[in-house]
């Protein structure tokens, strides 16, 4: 069995073998699951006090876009996340909270990637805007 693609006016083949296997021609493609740039920044600034340290974190990343397969069947976009958190320690060291958002620009992303002939195309996305509360304890 031949299917031929068109994608962005390239001409690729996928064949499937005698085992079932599909293969594609890739060749002159971006390799698959490799952003051409990226980029983390990360403030991390602890603020001592008698009532306990604040430990103020800020980091952003960034991540370009790039094919999940091999014959760019799915594109994954622009990748910007902002995460913050808010940390206070007790006195004693013992204790801490801490306030926290995460993917706080909100963006839409998957952490995973799949493709088989049963299947299909199945994907795992990453969670969306969120907050939250930790408390810890340290012995």
């Amino acid at each position: 069995m031949r299917v031929i693609h068109l994608i962005r006016g390239v001409r690729r083949l996928r064949r499937r073998d005698a085992n079932g296997t599909y293969t594609c021609n890739a060749s002159g493609l971006d390799l698959i699951r490799a952003p051409h740039y990226g980029a983390n920044f990360a403030v991390d600034y602890l603020v001592p006090s008698s009532v306990g340290d604040l430990d103020l974190n800020t980091n952003v990343s960034y991540t370009d876009s790039f094919y999940w397969f091999p014959d760019e069947s799915l594109k994954q976009r622009v990748v910007n996340l902002l995460n913050v958190s808010v940390k206070w320690t007790n006195p004693s060291r013992r204790y801490d909270l801490r306030l926290w958002g995460a993917n706080l620009t909100g963006a839409q992303y998957y952490s995973f990637g799949s493709e088989s002939i049963a299947y299909g195309q199945q994907f795992s996305t990453e969670p969306p805007r969120t907050f939250g509360i930790t408390a810890g304890t340290h012995f």
